[in-house]
């Protein structure tokens, strides 16, 4: 067996022997954040069975069952599990890493056939799964047979990327819609952001898009925000991959000498001096470090206006990290001017809502999905607190801290010997 398929079988075994006998679980004395609003339940009980939440409320009004499974609070902080909405497949070996960062939803962008069948019964995440990217698309008939062939493979939303005529833009995101999928992506270079308006996909990939079509007054950018309102058009925000592109031509020492054990070594050496993309750029640094700041205004005026804002990392680009990264883009959020509740919709309920989710996902309420984390801090004063994790359910199943930083070892072992073999070729050759 690979090596990193061991692992995948001793997290799922440690996984299986942390869940076992769960059916029913109690939070006790936590300090509810239902995302349903911009506050705090001081010291609830909530409980937990058969992958839902069941009861809610003050700490001494809920009955707990004898047979139940106790998480003592002691006054921490419960919050549903945060999304990210912008990633590339990885290795499944990765998924506990996910977890650990307390992240129970993630969409794949660009994903091939076999991301179908990766099951988030173990120790993963819930996928999402979009297929992609499309490109070279000239007429409506070819968009129709290009969304019907996905729809038949099993997908639910595709990615839509380049060379894409207006016409074909139209009819890939129209059929798509009228199958009940989600068309959404790159404003193809060929086209510009009021294509993008025409159309109406379901969500731009990204904030940079904006800046590779003509944005020349400030009257472009409020028919933009008002486009992207009256359209229904979400926004996946990826201003951490767009800070790292910058940060690596300045400071790429730095970046290498930070802790990547969860990144397999075969993709780590791709990102050193001599192999590193990035490093070819040719623009000026400062002009991405201004356009950085423009996508940060156009994310804080999207936000303001109601546009619905997603959290996405883009992850699979150098250095953005599975799970890691979407606390830093909770942090660029806070940074381009969201309040840190807002930041937290965009990880939670924005989510939810956007995969067509019902039954209160993306909060804590009663009824709604337990897919929940329990941090040490109050996000809503300070995002960061997000990442002080005491554990994390998924589909009801409980992780301790413990049994995640456990999950995470059998994972970095494993890359650890993937990279002994990458040491070896690089001393030593093929």
């Amino acid at each position: 067996m690979h090596i990193s398929r061991m692992a995948g079988v001793a997290a799922a075994l440690l996984f299986s022997a942390t869940t076992q006998a769960q059916s029913t679980v109690a939070f006790v004395d936590v300090n509810v954040v239902t995302m349903r609003q911009e506050r705090v339940l001081p010291r609830r009980t909530v409980l937990v069975r058969d992958g839902r939440i069941v009861a809610m409320g003050p700490a001494d009004s809920v009955a707990v069952p004898d047979d139940a499974v106790r998480i003592p609070g002691g006054g921490a902080y419960l919050m549903p599990g945060l999304a990210d909405m912008h990633a590339h497949p990885v290795d499944p070996l990765l998924h506990p890493i996910y977890l650990s960062y307390g992240v129970t939803t993630v969409q794949y962008l660009n994903a091939y056939d076999e991301v179908l069948g990766w099951s988030a019964e173990g120790p993963a995440p819930r996928i999402e799964a979009c297929a992609g990217p499309v490109n070279g698309v000239h007429s409506a008939v070819e968009a129709r047979r290009t969304v019907a062939a996905h729809a038949a493979t099993g997908f639910r939303c595709i990615k839509i990327y380049d060379d894409i005529s207006a016409e074909a833009y139209t009819a890939l995101v129209d059929e798509a819609r009228s199958r009940g999928m989600r068309a959404l992506g790159h404003i193809p270079r060929n086209l510009g952001w009021r294509d993008l308006l025409a159309a109406r996909p379901a969500a731009v990939a990204h904030a940079e898009e904006f800046l590779y079509s003509p944005i020349e007054s400030q009257a472009d950018v409020d028919s933009i925000v008002a486009g992207m309102r009256a359209g229904g058009i979400a926004l996946i925000t990826t201003l951490t991959n767009y800070d790292l592109i910058s940060r690596q031509r300045v400071d790429l020492d730095a970046l290498l000498a930070a802790d990547l054990r969860t990144v397999p070594a075969v993709e780590r050496r791709t990102w050193a001096a001599g192999r590193n993309r990035y490093l070819r750029m040719t623009g000026p640094i400062p002009t991405q470090r201004r356009l950085l700041g423009f996508q940060r205004v156009l994310v804080r005026r999207m936000a303001e206006a109601g546009v619905t804002v997603l959290l996405g990392t883009d992850t699979g680009n150098n250095f953005v990290l599975p799970g890691a990264s979407v606390h830093d883009e909770l942090a660029q959020l806070v940074r381009a001017g969201l309040s840190p509740y807002q930041a937290l919709r965009a990880a939670t309920v924005a989510p939810a809502a956007f995969l067509g989710d019902a039954d209160g996902a993306g909060t804590v309420a009663v009824g709604a999905p337990a897919d929940l984390l329990l941090v040490l801090g109050n996000p809503l004063d300070d995002v960061a607190n997000a990442a002080l994790i005491a554990g994390v359910m998924r589909g009801g199943r409980w992780l301790s801290a413990d049994s995640l930083r456990a999950m995470r070892a059998s994972v970095v072992a494993a890359l650890e010997s993937e990279a002994e073999l990458v040491r070896v070729m690089e001393a030593d050759g093929l």
